[in-house]
């Protein structure tokens, strides 16, 4: 609050020679109409004190804001102020008394609600009184009047001072109340610039989260369908799962189905292995036997053994046949010349053109199973050129491998296979 707002303003005009003779005006206009300046000078010598001062005035300086007794105040008002005073000489003339503060409240209250409202019609009892004018020659009166003035102004001067006092106090209240505000004003300021900053950072936040927001609903729908989707092949899943428990509930039953015949079977098995053993060792009983039995005929057969093999004769040689070949018996061959002469020859076996692989191999087999048995066998073939050595014991096709009829490969057959 401003401190010249609180206090009436005042126009000063200081007078540099107080002897000088007042101008005729007012109430010493009214006196020189009855007599002259001269004949006026010891009344107002009785008005005036020795020093100048004004006979109505305490002793020493009054202010009135900045005012000393002598000057000329013009108390102009705003317009509803019933305050209008002049001071000439020490001689105080006043319109109307000051107003005291209620009744400055109530005035300002009226002139805000209707300020072009003549307050002297509203109150006609706070009016100016108009006083009749006195004769020019009642100087008894016009003391009296002007006494009376002077004591109504020495009244409103001290409400004007209370006034002034309390528009003080007011003032300091306020001065107090600024000064209060001024560091509250500072400490919002400070709270506003951190709530600002706080404000910026919250959109920075707010943007940052709007952001976030986008990508978690994003993210959300993506998971969604990723949801659907995952519940489609559980609920395909829970199908199959069910089809596995069935399956799996049939393989239990399997299962203890196959563990009560797998009982049964380990039962028989145990039983078979009993007779497994037995057959074995009566297979080992056999075997021996039949090793020395199989001894004893190849022994009865003879440690050496001579088999004979005639081939048949190839398509060149039938008409230069020099003998002819008849079979006795099975070990007997007569050899007929043409001249007639006749020869014997006798072997352990004697086998025809017609024989085949297979037969010279049941005779042979013997032996090879007392090789198998752990003897010393040898098997060989022995003859004049071309007579069918290889064919015999490697059979056809000797040159790549061994046939498919042949002695070797029907011992290799029974030594490995």
């Amino acid at each position: 609050m401003d401190k010249k707002s609180c206090i009436p303003k005042f126009k000063v005009e200081h007078k540099n020679n107080p002897t000088k003779v007042p101008p005729i005006n007012g109430t010493n206009r009214t006196l020189r109409r009855s007599k002259s300046y001269s004949d006026l000078k010891p009344l107002k010598e009785a008005m005036l004190n020795t020093n100048g001062r004004s006979l109505f005035n305490r002793p020493g300086t009054s202010k009135v804001g900045n005012v000393k007794s002598g000057s000329v105040i013009n108390l102009n008002a705003k317009p509803g102020s019933a305050t209008n005073l002049n001071v000439q000489d020490g001689l105080m003339i006043g319109k109307r008394p000051l107003p005291t503060i209620s009744e400055r409240s109530a005035l300002t209250k009226r002139l805000k609600q209707d300020p072009k409202k003549d307050t002297q019609k509203e109150n006609p009892a706070k009016a100016p009184v108009k006083v009749p004018k006195l004769a020019s020659y009642d100087y008894k009166g016009r003391f009296n009047l002007l006494s009376e003035k002077h004591t109504l102004l020495q009244s409103n001067y001290k409400n004007t001072k209370q006034e002034l006092t309390l528009i003080k106090n007011e003032f300091e209240t306020q001065e107090c109340k600024i000064k209060e505000l001024g560091a509250t004003n500072e400490t919002m300021k400070t709270k506003n610039e951190a709530l600002l900053t706080e404000l910026y950072e919250l959109k920075k936040n707010f943007t940052s989260t709007l952001s976030t927001l986008e990508a978690t609903k994003y993210n959300l729908l993506e998971t969604k369908k990723k949801y659907e989707a995952t519940e489609i092949e559980k609920e395909a899943l829970n199908i199959e799962l069910n089809h596995t428990k069935e399956e799996h509930r049939k393989n239990v039953e399997e299962l203890k189905a196959t563990e009560a015949t797998l009982s049964s079977t380990r039962s028989e098995l145990s039983v078979a292995v009993g007779q497994l053993e037995a057959c074995k060792n009566q297979l080992l009983e056999s075997e021996s036997v039949r090793r020395e039995l199989n001894d004893t005929v190849q022994n009865m057969k003879g440690n050496i053994r001579v088999f004979c093999r005639v081939r048949p004769s190839l398509t060149n040689e039938h008409d230069k046949s020099l003998c002819n070949i008849n079979y006795l018996d099975e070990a007997t061959l007569e050899l007929k010349s043409r001249d007639g002469s006749k020869n014997e020859f006798m072997f352990d076996k004697a086998f025809p053109p017609e024989a085949s692989q297979m037969e010279l191999f049941e005779d042979v087999a013997g032996l090879v199973q007392s090789a198998v048995d752990g003897y010393h066998v040898c098997v060989f073939a022995y003859g004049q050129t071309g007579s069918g050595k290889t064919y015999t014991m490697q059979g056809e096709n000797a040159e790549c491998s061994l046939g498919k009829f042949s002695i070797l490969a029907d011992i290799c057959s029974v030594l490995y296979f």
